[in-house]
């Protein structure tokens, strides 16, 4: 997905480089061809852009979990299991959860690659169990 959002973002910084040269030489083209057919032109590729925007603000940049989950402590021996109270954020392109508490465990280390839902740590958390994160859109 975060492919296909550098790839959107491309394809919008692409046709802006378009809309830019058209009124750079917009004189030359007014007079090879007419006024109207540039507004054509340029209305186009504006709605494309929007439609661009659209299409990747509607796609979503991670995941959040919030409420208990559990950790594998790692340096004792045997190791603990620590339930944490917080929420747990990965991005689109990252396996890493961002661990967010008031847990001064869970603040040392900031990123776990795995997070569990249960106490004895067989059930790892999913994308598809924490809800999507959209990009804020900046006016």
């Amino acid at each position: 997905m975060i492919a296909q959002r550098k790839n959107i973002k491309k394809d919008i910084d692409t046709l802006r480089n378009i809309l830019h040269l058209i009124n750079h030489k917009k004189p030359l083209l007014i007079q090879e061809s007419s006024e109207k057919d540039l507004e054509k032109v340029t209305d186009y590729l504006q709605s494309i852009i929007t439609k661009l925007e659209d299409k990747r603000q509607k796609m979503p940049i991670g995941y959040r979990y919030t409420g208990t989950f559990y950790l594998k402590k790692l340096f004792p021996f045997p190791s603990e299991v620590l339930k944490i109270k917080g929420s747990a954020f990965v991005r689109e392109h990252l396996v890493s959860w961002e661990l967010e508490s008031e847990d001064s465990y869970a603040k040392s280390i900031g990123y776990v690659r795995t997070v569990y839902k249960d106490k004895a740590l067989q059930k790892p958390l999913t994308k598809d169990d924490a809800v999507p994160v959209f990009e804020e859109k900046s006016e």
